[in-house]
């Protein structure tokens, strides 16, 4: 192993090879547990994914939005779950969604009385959000909107951060940005989950040149920690599945990989799905100190 690369987390330079797929390969981290491609894509090719095509034949059908006639009503018990969390320890503020696609969670944060504030880095969504729903998105990453410092109550970030080219420094900037109580609130999939223990290399999100960081507990942990937030909670979903994003994730109805999830979900109920941590998404808020 290249004693030169350390992990992107922890800093750690004891890391061994754990997989190879598509023709990329992913290293893991033996201190922290985390995951990641090296060497990663260009960051053009990376973004290059997420086109007008990603977002009208995946993006927006995995909310069930039809993408010339959008209708956003039937997510609003969706959207309630986070802004009940949030409102945990920001009653009302500016809100800000990094990787905010097509401005579906800001639509419905406007609605409750939040300032909604979006970045994007591709060029289809913010546009999409200004023409349908009125919203101003920055396209971008979050280090060229060039916010001021303590600017925000609340940073969301849902299944963004295993995309991001250096998830350390984005947390670092979400720090910077938020005001002293505000909190980051994060998903992200679960490398420890019980569908990526039993299908491996298989495993629908293991996907090198679009997730390149697979986090566990630990490394999460690590990542919030070294980006000095107070971890207000930390857990997996009580969910079984891989279909976490869009229809590209989802297991063919007849599939080998669906037939023993399915005898796997009859024997561990949500509960303890739940306890272990073997859900398939994880779930973090750390509070800005």
């Amino acid at each position: 192993m290249n004693s030169r690369i350390s992990c992107p987390v922890c800093a750690s330079r004891r890391l061994a090879s754990e997989l190879t797929k598509f023709k990329l390969a992913m290293l893991r981290c033996r201190a922290c547990g985390l995951v990641f491609t090296a060497p990663q894509p260009p960051p053009a090719q990376v973004i290059s994914r997420y086109a007008e095509q990603w977002f009208e034949r995946e993006y927006l059908p995995s909310y069930g939005i039809d993408p010339q006639q959008p209708a956003l009503e039937h997510l609003a018990p969706r959207f309630a779950l986070d802004l009940a969390l949030i409102k945990r320890f920001r009653s009302s503020g500016r809100v800000l969604d990094v990787g905010a696609g097509a401005g579906l969670f800001l639509f419905h944060a406007r609605r409750h009385g939040w300032h909604a504030h979006g970045v994007e880095i591709s060029e289809y969504g913010p546009a999409y959000a200004k023409r349908h729903f009125d919203l101003d998105i920055i396209q971008g990453d979050l280090r060229s909107a060039e916010f001021p410092d303590q600017h925000f109550d609340v940073v969301m970030l849902q299944d963004t951060i295993e995309h991001v080219p250096d998830p350390l420094a984005l947390m670092k900037e979400i720090h910077r940005i938020l005001r002293p109580g505000g909190g980051v609130v994060l998903s992200t999939p679960n490398y420890e989950s019980a569908a990526r223990r039993m299908f491996r290399r298989h495993w629908a999100l293991i996907s090198p040149a679009e997730h390149l960081f697979l986090f566990n507990m630990t490394s999460l942990l690590c990542l919030l920690q070294r980006s000095r937030f107070a971890p207000f909670r930390l857990e997996s979903n009580a969910e079984l599945h891989e279909n976490l994003f869009h229809p590209a994730h989802a297991l063919p109805p007849l599939s080998w990989r669906s037939a023993l999830l399915g005898r796997v979900k009859r024997v561990l109920p949500p509960a303890a799905i739940h306890r272990l941590s073997l859900g398939s998404e994880l779930h973090a808020v750390g509070v800005r100190q």
